[in-house]
């Protein structure tokens, strides 16, 4: 029987599972398994945790910046001024319907479903700005880096993936991409992105063209991680790529086009600590806390062989012997 070459997993949201479907079919991979609908723990990260809940989803605190910022003198400015464009009294538009204007009549409209909306006119480009720096604050206060546990909830994806490129020369499955939605928190907890905050609701304008921490940019509607593995040799490299972009790894050697030695890169990844993802620990609270292939050949007579892995976002998350994740 001959071995699949490329495996599909999503989670069970419709976007992703769709994305997913979508993605095989244009694609046209084949052999390819059946879609894995994996059941959520994984890769929407429905695992209870404790610390999370107390610390992040009930803490009044956790959005009290995203709170400062909508409810101040930035959106209360942009509502009159909508009011004097639409010709109708201030009153009449309140925070929540700048929101639904914004959400959508633009957003929806324009860039969701690619037509020209004439919604979108009643923002100034600041006023666009102004509500990407509010879902900025609120990404990191939930998902970024003001909360280690935040990020550190992917830690079983995580752990999947590094896994996957560890023992990838032991797989039949050459591609295998994965569809969620994780790629903010599961970039900050392989470290390929900058903390870049905190960052307040009294710092916009000044900050926004600035700050590194950038949802829009960072993870946009189809963002997605990309792991590339070579073997060379009998030497495993690694090769990371967000966006289609290939990242700058931390002691990758620019002579070898930014690969990292795969042992070097796990190693960084925490893959080898064995503590990295111990939930029980990281979830109790404090007083809880107890103390512990494509083969090929070169001219030269190289034996290569090249893995990849794709993550998708909805996208997909590849890992590529060809591994990647979306």
């Amino acid at each position: 029987m001959q071995p699949y070459i490329y495996r599909y997993i999503s989670s069970s949201l419709v976007q992703a599972l769709s994305s997913a479907e979508i993605f095989e079919n244009e694609v046209g991979t084949t052999p390819a398994q059946p879609i894995i609908i994996d059941n959520d723990v994984v890769l929407s990260f429905t695992r209870p945790c404790e610390r999370y809940e107390k610390e992040v989803v009930e803490n009044e605190e956790t959005l009290a910046e995203e709170r400062k910022f909508f409810n101040g003198p930035v959106f209360s400015t942009m509502a009159s001024n909508v009011a004097n464009r639409l010709g109708i009294p201030e009153d009449n538009i309140t925070l929540d319907t700048l929101v639904t204007l914004y959400g959508e009549g633009c957003v929806e409209r324009e860039v969701i479903n690619g037509e020209d909306s004439p919604w979108c006119t009643l923002f100034t480009k600041e006023d666009l700005q102004a509500f990407e720096y509010r879902n900025d604050l609120e990404d990191y206060a939930q998902y970024g880096f003001a909360n280690d546990l935040n990020y550190k909830l992917t830690c079983p994806l995580k752990r999947y993936i590094l896994s996957a490129l560890k023992n990838i020369s032991d797989d039949n499955v050459v591609n295998q991409y994965i569809f969620g939605h994780f790629s903010l928190r599961l970039l900050a907890d392989l470290r390929l992105i900058e903390d870049g905050g905190p960052f307040y609701a009294d710092e916009f304008p000044e900050r926004f063209s600035t700050q590194t921490y950038r949802g829009s940019v960072l993870s946009p509607f189809s963002g997605g991680v990309a792991f590339l593995v070579n073997e060379c040799n009998g030497t495993k490299t690694l090769q990371v790529f967000h966006n289609e972009n290939k990242l700058d790894l931390p002691h990758s050697d620019p002579v070898t086009d930014g690969s990292w030695d795969l042992n070097e890169a796990l190693d960084y990844f925490g893959f080898n600590d064995p503590n990295d993802c111990n939930w029980d620990a990281m979830c109790a609270l404090a007083s809880t806390v107890s103390t512990p292939s494509t083969e090929a050949t070169t001219s030269a007579g190289y034996s290569y062989k090249s893995h990849r892995w794709y993550l998708a976002l909805p996208l997909p998350l590849i890992i590529n012997a060809a591994y990647s994740l979306f």
